[in-house]
């Protein structure tokens, strides 16, 4: 009985001291990890990329805006005209490689208080008037959707699938620096060759 012991226990030493395959084991339990390093660094990436072109895209929509005539309605408020909303809304989707009905964006124009702001016995005689812009679009993480559709297939209940869309939000304020037409729609000199009337 106890040769039968020492001998399993010499196997057993024998066993634990052999390192032949141990890189294999090594790389099968590397390799998951290594691939989810890989998939998020590239998600990660593709979501900064989106960030970034949607930031300077309504950048750039609030600029055009702030110089696109605006009208007054019959409180006498300033209001964007839908033409140049819509074209500012299409500026943003062919920045950010979109169609127009995949953006959600709002703008408006605002008279700013001008009480507060000036000193005593100084008049201001023009209006500042702000445009705010909003933007959002959803970001679709590719790989990752890859995995919940996969999941989904093996059996796994949607609220328990990985997430693989997520809304971005942008926006921006500018100066209004155009003019304002009353009751007219004027043309603009960045867009003069379509008719607006």
């Amino acid at each position: 009985m106890k040769r039968r012991t020492e001998s399993v226990i010499g196997k057993f030493r024998e066993f634990t001291n052999d390192t032949r395959g141990m890189a294999a084991v090594e790389f099968v339990f590397m390799l998951p990890l290594s691939v989810g390093i890989l998939v998020m660094s590239a998600e990660y990436g593709n979501g900064l990329m989106t960030r970034e072109a949607l930031d300077s895209a309504v950048r750039d929509a609030t600029r055009v805006l702030s110089r696109a005539p605006l009208k007054q309605d019959s409180s006498g408020d300033p209001v964007l005209q839908p033409y140049f909303v819509d074209k500012a809304k299409q500026m943003i989707a062919d920045r950010i490689g979109r169609k127009v009905e995949e953006i959600t964006f709002q703008a408006t124009a605002t008279i700013l208080p001008t009480g507060g702001l000036l000193p005593p016995g100084v008049e201001l005689r023009t209006e500042v008037i702000r445009i705010d812009t909003q933007a959002s679009v959803g970001l679709n993480l590719g790989l990752l959707n890859y995995i919940r559709n996969i999941t989904l297939s093996a059996g796994a209940s949607p609220e328990n699938a990985i997430v693989t869309s997520l809304t971005m939000f942008a926006g921006d304020r500018a100066r209004y620096g155009g003019e304002i037409a009353l009751g007219v729609v004027a043309c603009n000199a960045f867009d003069a060759d379509q008719a607006l009337c």
